[in-house]
């Protein structure tokens, strides 16, 4: 965490004086309660990962393509590092 205190506890970033702060890599959703504690609570977290899942729902419901039915997801997920380091951090973060 010593990096994540770095750009987030020291300037520059504190002393921009921000009002919103974009979630840009994939696991800084994970690490939200710290960059909370770090960046203050009268900051805007937004994660795009989200703002995404529901621009991608608005569009299928449009064309007409969304599907309601609720079925089990059949998840893959396809890395290009090891497999074993990946394995180990995923069960970590989700549980």
């Amino acid at each position: 965490m010593n990096l994540y205190k770095k750009y987030l506890c020291n300037a520059p970033l504190k002393d921009r004086d921000i009002d919103t702060l974009i979630l840009w890599c994939t696991h800084y959703p994970f690490l939200e309660d710290f960059i909370r504690k770090a960046i203050g609570s009268e900051v805007s977290l937004i994660d795009p990962a989200k703002e995404t899942v529901l621009q991608v729902k608005k569009i299928l419901n449009i064309r007409g393509i969304l599907n309601s039915r609720n079925r089990q997801a059949n998840h893959s997920f396809f890395i290009n590092g090891d497999i074993n380091k990946f394995r180990n951090t995923a069960e970590n973060l989700l549980e």
